[in-house]
């Protein structure tokens, strides 16, 4: 028959005697898909096939204590030409026209297979990303190195045959920093791991590996001013919000927008500085009122939203809950001209076991509520310092230290704090930016550091278990975060120094710090976190 041809075979293990028998459907330039006598054990492997050599290579493995004498074996060649592999391939660099490092790659192939892509690193970490078989393909492509040509194996499995197309892709951005990187021996993240730093007021937000490459970008240009995590639908999803308007944007990593959410009460909006998923298809916004000539400026406003409808759930005031008496704590200078911002919300926290929020306003403290009907009787316990503007009547709601002094204000109360999550234990963690005290004789800025503490909500005390301070003692004014991460890692960005440091808890152990190699161009960090660039 014209399509059996006999072929010279390479055997890692060579029989004593064997047959085989080798059958082609059609000759050309292409793939051989080997299989042996059917049998699970054996591992073969097939190779090019070309009409030059008229050869094919199989790899063949068989068990040390397998005895292959006198028994026949065959071995079936079946061909698969060239081109039913890639067909209609195309590459396009940063399809969303917000994030440069990353491309589309579509192609199709006349056999159902399944795509993987290598993109070649340049410190021996490649990231490799399998994606679902098909014969129909869009691939979106993340972590392209900046002003650099990139090298992309795009490898095609169809049963046993692996074929393989090397694409060069240059990037070319006038980003002209990276981050300057030092960390522990052995310290290793995964390679499609990146940290993403929401910076305050540059035209994108960027993401770094571990070696300080730039290697993620989101470079909205509608006004987009801070980005948050998000979990959606299983997936990896930023929400970003946008002070030209009051409208939320849900963001996959390729850049790609998911849908926005524009129906709020545009009275009230203004901007956010916390978007949560709160579960059941839901996301609480943390954001400000308007400043009017009725109503100062004031950033003390949760809005729950339906994820699905875009639906506002309800608006939230948190000057419902605590004291209204008291003023602003600690002395900054006014965010705006009209009213002096007294609560100040900037981190929002969600626990789905009780339904309760844990909120860090920076001039006002820390406080867990229970987010029923939004009034005082919600009010759990606040951690705050007992100065005398707190009424009688929320001061059974404070929280009384047990292991540094009620009057030192300066050294151990929380100060125009950041970022107040959970631990896995249900401690608290928050950054203690350690602003200067209102009224206070002496008041000083700093040092700031990251706490945590222990709440005791029986007895309504506070123990700090556990603080960490900058190398530098360094004094950040705003912003910053401090989260925990799933290794137990605590993760964190200074403002003003714009670092970013990863450190081991509870050692103190400096595990990875990085800077930016040029401030030129770079602006204060708002917060940093820790995301896979694919789900």
């Amino acid at each position: 028959m014209s399509n059996v041809r006999d072929f010279n075979f390479k055997f890692k293990t060579v029989p004593v005697a064997f047959s085989y028998t080798v059958s082609m459907t059609s000759p050309g330039e292409g793939w051989a898909l080997c299989s042996f006598n059917d049998n699970a054990w054996v591992e073969l492997t097939g190779a090019v096939y070309s009409d030059e050599t008229n050869r094919v290579n199989v790899g063949l493995t068989i068990p040390a204590d397998t005895d292959i004498r006198n028994n026949e074996y065959s071995i079936k060649v079946t061909f698969v030409k060239k081109n039913e592999f890639i067909k209609n391939l195309d590459v396009k660099k940063n399809p969303y026209d917000n994030n440069p490092f990353g491309a589309l790659i579509t192609f199709d192939s006349d056999v159902p297979a399944v795509p993987t892509t290598r993109l070649l690193g340049k410190h021996n970490n490649d990231i490799v990303k399998s994606f679902s078989e098909g014969t129909s393909h869009s691939i979106d492509l993340l972590g392209l190195y900046n002003n650099y040509n990139n090298t992309v194996c795009l490898d095609l499995t169809y049963e046993q045959i692996v074929f393989r197309q090397v694409l060069e892709i240059l990037v070319e951005t006038d980003i002209d920093f990276s981050m300057e990187t030092s960390f522990a021996h052995g310290f290793l993240n995964r390679p499609e791991e990146l940290y993403i730093v929401s910076a305050n007021g540059m035209p994108y937000h960027f993401g770094f590996d571990q070696h300080g490459e730039i290697r993620w970008i989101n470079a909205n240009t509608d006004g987009l001013w801070r980005l948050f995590p998000i979990g959606y639908e299983g997936r990896n999803v930023l929400a970003g919000n946008n002070l030209s308007n009051p409208l939320i944007t849900l963001y996959e990593m390729s850049g790609k927008s998911i849908r926005s959410y524009a129906e709020f009460n545009n009275s009230i909006i203004k901007f956010s500085h916390e978007i949560i998923n709160i579960g059941h298809n839901k996301i609480a916004v943390k954001h400000a009122k308007a400043a009017n000539n009725n109503t100062p400026y004031d950033e003390s406003m949760i809005t729950e939203i339906d994820l699905v409808t875009g639906a506002v759930i309800r608006t939230l005031d948190i000057n419902n809950i605590y004291d209204p008496k008291r003023s602003t704590i600690v002395i900054l200078p006014p965010i705006t001209d009209n009213g002096n911002d007294r609560t100040h919300l900037n981190s929002l926290i969600w626990n789905p076991e009780d339904g309760t929020y844990l909120v860090s306003a920076r001039n006002q403290g820390v406080m867990k509520f229970k987010g029923r009907v939004f009034d005082a009787s919600d009010l759990m316990w606040w951690l705050t310092p007992h100065d005398s503007e707190i009424s009688a009547e929320f001061k059974s709601k404070l929280l009384t230290p047990t292991n540094f002094n009620d009057n030192d204000y300066f050294n151990s109360w929380n100060r125009g704090q950041h970022s107040a999550s959970y631990l896995p234990n249900g401690d608290v963690m928050l950054f203690n930016n350690a602003n200067k005290f209102r009224d206070m004789a002496g008041s000083l800025d700093g040092p700031s550091s990251i706490m945590v503490v222990r709440i005791d909500e029986t007895n309504m005390t506070v123990t700090k278990i556990w603080e960490w301070f900058h190398p530098d003692r360094a004094f950040t004014r705003y912003m910053s975060n401090a989260i925990m991460l799933p290794n137990g890692n605590v993760l964190s960005a200074w403002a003003v120094q714009r670092e970013v440091f990863e450190i081991a808890y509870p050692s103190r152990e400096i595990l990875f710090r990085a800077t930016p190699t040029e401030q030129e161009g770079v602006e204060d960090f708002y917060r940093v976190y820790k995301m896979r660039l694919y789900n």
